[in-house]
């Protein structure tokens, strides 16, 4: 449901579309599909445009993306209950040389800390891997990050948190959201990226649940 949803707003994405049309599509696929449509819907979010680097976590709006802007696509909806959580990122247009490095690093970050995920394994031991292949890919060692990811169940945000010298380990069956920021801090020249899969912990590793919508950065125009 989640992988259709999204791969639908991503589709709708383009010059003079507005945030709340993408919102829209991608709700209208899970309805479709059958998720929850009661008060346990799930969230949505989409954001675009410079003033709007910023905010984190922002609400689809009126607003309408332009020529040469990042747009982002978050949250997911719900089903009996339980909720999903993932971004992904959309250009209109080409691709600026910083945007595609900050987009790197979070896709070499997720992907490590995927890799790494696995019964057995600590959070912070998480934390630490993702920071390296982030390092490797030409992040600075003065970033302040502080949440790698974050349970989720029937609340959007559980514990284990994801975080630096975090003592948790992880137990098969546990579903984690595993999130890696790679924003343009402090300067907010672009958007930059944020990319998150869901993945459950598995006897001898983790399989990627929302596997079904492609990392690559979205191009659209």
């Amino acid at each position: 449901i989640t992988a259709e949803g999204f791969m639908a707003g991503l589709a709708k994405v383009g010059e003079n579309v507005c945030e709340a049309d993408i919102a829209r599509a991608m709700r209208e696929r899970f309805l479709a599909l059958g998720a929850d449509a009661g008060p346990t819907t799930g969230q949505v979010m989409v954001r675009s445009g410079r003033e709007r680097y910023p905010v984190f976590c922002g609400g689809p709006t009126g607003r309408k993306a332009c020529f040469g802007e990042q747009v982002m696509l978050a949250g997911g909806p719900s089903l009996l209950g339980y909720h999903i959580d993932i971004h992904r990122f959309a250009n209109i247009g080409p691709v600026e040389d910083l945007e595609l490095d900050l987009w790197t690093r979070s896709r070499e970050g997720l992907r490590a800390i995927v890799e790494a995920t696995r019964p057995g394994a600590t959070t912070g031991q998480l934390f630490e891997i993702a920071i390296e292949a982030m390092r490797l890919h030409g992040a600075p060692k003065n970033a302040q990050w502080q949440v790698f990811g974050h349970g989720v169940g029937l609340e959007n945000y559980e514990h284990p948190m994801i975080v630096e010298g975090g003592t948790e380990v992880l137990r098969e069956g546990m579903v984690l959201a595993l999130e890696i920021p790679a924003y343009d801090v402090p300067d907010y020249r672009v958007m930059g990226a944020f990319l998150e899969d869901c993945v459950v912990v598995t006897a001898d590793g983790c399989e990627v649940l929302t596997a079904g919508v492609p990392l690559e950065l979205h191009v659209a125009g």
